[in-house]
């Protein structure tokens, strides 16, 4: 049984339960360590930790969040391709509906994750942050396919539901969701007891904090209302001699818009994104060219070596060479061919996307 605590989990609690049921017990061989073949070593290794303590920080709970929401589509995309033909429609659309909602899910995932990548890089935990963003990048492949299942229309309303299912709080860390009042070996009422308690505790110490911080501005403010009122004195101004400064002033003022625009905005934009080269990415024969602009790469690719690769191929490369570019505070990634033509992107905020192969001489719509 799972306590849920947010309407997210609530929609994901049979595949958390899932996920607690089997990585409750002590595991018996490596291969019994993996939830699904949706989950690699790396993130088996911190779903299981998770589970273990019941509780976690931001990025792991959101691990564990993840694998559920790529479980629950698997399972609904699977009985929709299977039984569409014999399901009534009002069951297909009642897939439908749950596919939206599984969208609208994984946008917040999506942001979430995203938002701790971002924390990652500033604070210097970069390999941490290659593996968060690589998962990041397979929930965003699985947002794509549900795009692809529920059409543009639906995905946009998905847009709108997923506001609702946002954390609130971006900078408060995320407690565990599901506590296990049950388990396997007998302890998990104990474990979730105590788990309450630290809880409890620790809402109490929030409490206390705010009242105390709420003291010390009533505090403040009657002191600046105690502080004696000076009048300062007062400033006229010769009209004659302002308007003869005038032009000079504004002659001035645009000088430094000028300054301002050539030397200060680019490197404000793009300060602290270094400028990545072909050896600091993924080694692949078809890319025979790299120009960063930050925050965005557009890369040159060989139009045979290219249309030679499988789909999964040049996905797998797009999201290799989009994680490598994310962890350097790229945002996106343009490839194209020899005459210009956009034949993939890749999207910090969603994923990759490719084009249909094309006949020589025709254009590819980006």
């Amino acid at each position: 049984m799972f306590t849920i605590d947010n309407e997210r989990n609530a929609l994901l609690a049979p595949y958390l339960a899932q996920l607690f049921d089997q990585f409750g017990a002590a595991p018996t061989s490596p291969e019994a360590d993996t939830a699904s073949d949706l989950a690699d070593i790396w993130e088996t290794e911190i779903i299981r930790q998770v589970v273990e303590s019941e509780e976690g920080d931001g990025w792991t709970q959101l691990v564990v969040e993840g694998t559920a929401w790529r479980m629950k589509f698997d399972d609904e995309a699977e009985q929709l391709e299977n039984d569409r033909e014999s399901l009534a429609t009002k069951d297909v659309d009642a897939l439908n509906a749950q596919l939206m909602t599984n969208a609208a899910i994984g946008m917040t995932l999506m942001k979430e994750t995203q938002r701790v990548i971002d924390g990652m890089i500033l604070s210097g935990h970069f390999d941490l942050a290659k593996r968060v963003s690589n998962f990041r990048n397979r929930m965003g492949q699985t947002l794509n396919q549900i795009e692809h299942c529920i059409g543009p229309s639906a995905y946009a309303a998905a847009e709108l539901m997923s506001e609702s299912m946002t954390v609130p709080k971006p900078d408060t860390k995320l407690v565990s969701s599901v506590i296990r009042e049950s388990h396997p070996l007998g302890h998990g009422a104990k474990r979730g007891a105590r788990w309450e308690a630290r809880r409890e505790a620790k809402q109490e110490e929030t409490q206390q904090a705010k009242q105390e911080e709420k003291q010390e501005q009533k505090q403040e403010e009657k002191a600046r209302k105690a502080l004696p009122i000076e009048r300062l004195p007062t400033i006229t101004y010769d009209d004659e001699e302002t308007r003869s400064h005038l032009p000079k002033m504004l002659m001035v003022l645009g000088v430094l818009v000028a300054i301002w625009g050539v030397f200060v905005l680019p490197k404000a934009t793009s300060d602290g994104i270094p400028v990545l080269t072909m050896d600091q990415l993924p080694r692949n024969s078809a890319i025979v060219r790299i120009e960063a602009r930050p925050p965005s790469l557009f890369l040159a690719v060989s139009d045979d070596e290219w249309w030679s690769m499988a789909r999964a191929e040049r996905e797998e490369l797009m999201t290799e060479i989009g994680a490598t570019a994310s962890v350097a505070g790229y945002k996106g990634a343009q490839f194209f061919l020899h005459d210009g033509t956009t034949v993939g992107r890749w999207l910090e905020s969603t994923g990759c996307w490719l084009a249909k192969p094309i006949k020589p001489g025709s254009k590819v719509r980006s």
